[in-house]
């Protein structure tokens, strides 16, 4: 029988790594994991999220995942936020072998919400980050 996991977030701090638990996603909770990278500078200006980082319809491939993926995968984008704290724009950088993951993976961190923050209209503040579906 397939279990699924909880929702958590992790961001990656040099070489430190700091967790803290996000609420379930989902009808059947999500193993998401959110590792953020980006320059020093870039992390003290990228906006504090007010969403979860979820993506609840990822759940519906966790079969695919744990059968063809061994219950792990990834996909690693970019993200830019404007000064309203809306998405602007989410690149896939690094493809998790499996279309319809990332393409969930993409459509769904584009719904994600940020602190506004004081810039001009046209500033985006972007940052990297790989995105990781456990299948427990």
């Amino acid at each position: 029988m397939l279990r699924m996991g909880v929702v958590g977030l992790m961001s990656i701090m040099g070489a430190c790594a700091a967790a803290r638990a996000i609420p379930t996603s989902g009808s059947a909770g999500a193993g998401l994991r959110l590792e953020e990278r980006s320059a020093d500078d870039a992390r003290r200006v990228f906006p504090a999220r007010v969403t979860d980082a979820s993506l609840p319809a990822v759940d519906r491939f966790a079969h695919r995942v744990w059968a063809e993926h061994a219950g792990t995968i990834s996909s690693e984008v970019r993200i830019c936020v404007r000064p309203n704290g809306t998405t602007e724009s989410v690149n896939l950088l690094g493809t998790s072998g499996m279309i319809d993951y990332d393409i969930e993976v993409v459509e769904g961190v584009a719904k994600w919400r940020y602190e506004p923050f004081h810039a001009p209209a046209a500033t985006l503040v972007c940052r990297e980050a790989m995105i990781t579906y456990v299948a427990k």
